[in-house]
């Protein structure tokens, strides 16, 4: 009977499942299937009288059915009529198979090098995007169809195309360009380290750029997404032009103004109707042209008080850095949210203005008209000039090609110029746009005035920024490779009673770093570096070596890898309890000759050299330029000894060197509180080994090893 039950529902959920695939199933039945869905739905809040397109609706797949360029039909959708299905997220370069090894390669933790944004997609994150073209043309129709489609099982969100509107406040004319001249931009001391590069692409996204005699040098091509073809030439209201100028008008040209970034790619993404109004589906396609084309930045100072999903569910796909307006109404968007500045997508950055006196203000009158700029603690990134700002006009705008605006349309762009000035100078940061945003943040001036206005509390500092972007450097995520090296067994290998047992090394003289390491027994054991960032197997080449003892905690660092017969290949050298020195010959060939003394004593035990109270105070190096490697120490007097190596491999007896002007070193450097605070390197031209240490107020010291004359 049981079983006879299982089947008779499993039977009744295929024949639910099918009759829902073609719209036959009612509403009660749908619903319940809903629970199925993998994600949470968006439940759009669409009303008549809201701005937007009668002929279509935007839809978001979740996780369960959402993949990159795949297709969908009309069944999906069961009965609704749709006449049309555009996938708004397809991306014409994309190979799926190289995505798929460059991510199974990721989540291994290994180093992947990969130079295509494309390819820097989050699958985890990532979510189509459709357009579906309705059959019916009316907003009541798609309010209904909203509803029809938040039943079926896969689809996270269905929503209208809304349309947004820019965020500038056209105002009066101002003939300098205050933000670059300033001191709070520091965009001169930038330029000093790069003023560009043309392989940096930045899109517009906004009503198009018009042809222009101080953008043409920088402007490239690029797509009308609202009118479908490639004219761009902002015959609107010239806000777009406006936009571009700021980040990337020509230079040096003998017309006009700078830009922020003088050598750049500014690719117009225009996405404005004949209205004027910033059509979101065409943003979503623009956002995924800029994905397809390389684009590493989009300028998007426009928005509104209504989330997008379909648009800032793409800005999340996106793999670039998305710079906004915050808005010009005076509200805490923290409060009320103003999109897509306020998404919480890691990749944006949202700017407010700041203005002439070097002041954020939540409203200032500009001849008359008084202008409103949003802010956030949370919601707003930082500030960056926005008042007054004197960009590129269309000339049917202002005939002589230039015009002074205000509004957080002005700023953004001031931070996208900055951003592309930091990827010139490091390319590695195209596909890092949130390394790029946080040394943005961490890098703004703080200022008063926007203490708990913005998540920074400071203005944009473009020196600062680029010098932070020049000295970034990336690592490649932490991997295991080839098997466990020095792990746990018998031997304590990194324990503080035998600590410093594993050391770095060249053990085959091919000038890659291996790693060495004497186990409890004195045997050793090594790890080569296959020259590829991985390591091999732990190998052990066994023999009895050097005493355990010289490994306690009592007597840390009595044992070091270096080259001690200068022939390239590094041995060990180390000093017994009773001070004789001893050394392990590197033969080449992975094998160490048996640890004999060879002559002499230096810095025995009884001295306190090595006890942890005083420790770190012996050093292997060439101290006289002879090839081999010697001893050098400071005693806990303070004084300089050395013991150096003879042509025929032994070591002389410990030496007490001349300090000069009676200078020592004091006891604390090497205390157990205060320990590594000083090391052995060439300090000078010369190659022979100097002191350098770091004295517990912080400040460096100095000690030159003298040659024949002083230098």
């Amino acid at each position: 009977m049981k079983k006879f039950i299982k089947c008779i529902a499993y039977i009744l959920c295929i024949t639910i499942s099918i009759f829902s695939l073609f719209g036959f199933v009612g509403e009660n039945a749908t619903v319940a299937m809903q629970t199925l869905s993998k994600e949470e739905k968006i439940i759009c809040t669409a009303n008549i009288n809201d701005d937007f397109d009668d002929s279509c609706v935007l839809v978001i797949l979740d996780k369960s059915i959402s993949e990159i360029n795949k297709r969908h039909d009309k069944s999906l959708f069961g009965n609704i009529e749709i006449s049309n299905i555009e996938d708004l997220t397809y991306l014409k370069s994309f190979d799926a198979e190289k995505f798929k090894k460059i991510n199974a390669a990721r989540k291994k933790g290994e180093a992947v090098k990969n130079n295509e944004l494309v390819y820097n997609i989050d699958a985890d994150a990532f979510r189509q995007i459709l357009k579906l073209e309705l059959r019916v043309k009316s907003k009541a129709n798609v309010l209904k169809v909203i509803r029809q489609l938040e039943k079926i099982e896969g689809i996270k969100y269905a929503g209208p195309n809304y349309y947004d509107k820019p965020c500038a406040t056209n105002d009066t004319y101002f003939s300098q360009q205050w933000g670059l001249q300033s001191n709070f931009l520091n965009i001169e001391d930038a330029w000093q380290i790069t003023t560009g590069s043309s392989s940096i692409k930045v899109g517009i996204m906004d009503t198009g750029i018009s042809s222009h005699e101080d953008l043409s040098q920088n402007l490239t091509s690029g797509y009308d997404f609202y009118n479908d073809n490639a004219v761009t030439t902002d015959d609107s209201d010239g806000h777009g032009t406006h936009v571009a100028g700021i980040v990337g008008a020509t230079c040096n040209n003998g017309k006009g103004i700078s830009g922020v970034c003088q050598n750049v790619k500014l690719v117009p993404l225009q996405v404005a109707n004949e209205n004027n109004d910033l059509d979101v589906s065409s943003q979503v396609e623009a956002i995924s042209y800029a994905t397809n084309n390389q684009i590493s930045i989009i300028n998007y100072s426009g928005g509104s008080y209504t989330a997008r999903p379909p648009r800032d569910q793409a800005i999340a796909n996106y793999p670039g850095l998305f710079v906004c307006a915050a808005g010009n109404d005076a509200v805490n968007t923290d409060v009320e949210k103003h999109y897509p500045s306020s998404c919480n997508s890691n990749n944006i950055i949202s700017v407010t203005s700041f203005n002439e006196s070097g002041s954020y203000v939540t409203s200032e009158v500009i001849n008359g008209v008084t202008v409103y700029y949003n802010y956030g603690a949370t919601s707003v990134d930082l500030a960056a000039p926005g008042s007054k700002i004197y960009s590129t006009v269309p000339t049917s705008v202002r005939s002589s090609g230039y015009d002074s605006w205000s509004g957080t349309s002005m700023a953004a762009p001031y931070v996208t110029g900055v951003a592309a000035l930091m990827m010139s100078v490091n390319p590695s940061l195209k596909n890092d746009p949130v390394a790029v945003k946080n040394i943005i943040l961490s890098t703004v001036d703080k200022h008063s005035s926007l203490t708990g206005k913005c998540v920074s509390g400071g203005t944009l500092n473009a020196y600062k920024a680029v010098l932070g972007a020049a000295n970034h450097y990336t690592y490649s995520s932490v991997a295991t490779h080839g098997g466990r090296f020095f792990y746990t067994d018998d031997t304590d290998w990194f324990g503080t009673s035998c600590s410093q047992r594993v050391m770095k090394c060249n053990i085959n003289n091919d000038g890659k770093t291996d790693l060495l390491a004497i186990n409890y027994d004195g045997d050793i054991c090594y790890t080569l570096n296959n020259g590829r960032g991985t390591y091999q197997n732990q190998a052990k080449i066994t023999w009895g070596g050097f005493s355990p003892s010289w490994f306690w905690n009592t007597y840390n660092q009595r044992v070091w890898v270096a080259d001690v017969n200068a022939d390239g290949y590094d041995d060990f050298i180390g000093v017994s309890i009773d001070g004789h020195i001893y050394t392990s010959i590197n033969n080449g060939n992975f094998t160490f000759t048996t640890p004999t003394s060879k002559g002499g004593t230096a810095f025995v035990s009884s001295s306190a050299w090595f006890s942890t109270a005083h420790s770190g105070r012996v050093w292997p190096a060439d101290v006289n330029g002879d090839g081999r490697c010697d001893l050098i120490g400071i005693s806990g007097d303070g004084n300089v000894y050395t013991c150096t190596a003879n042509s025929n491999g032994t070591y002389g007896g410990q030496v007490r060197n001349l300090v000069v002007d009676g200078a020592k070193y004091e006891e604390g450097w090497f205390s157990n509180t205060e320990k590594s605070r000083m090391f052995i390197g060439l300090v000078d031209r010369y190659s022979r080994p100097d002191f350098i240490a770091i004295s517990p107020t912080g400040y460096a010291h100095v000690s030159l090893q003298l040659c024949s004359a002083p230098h």
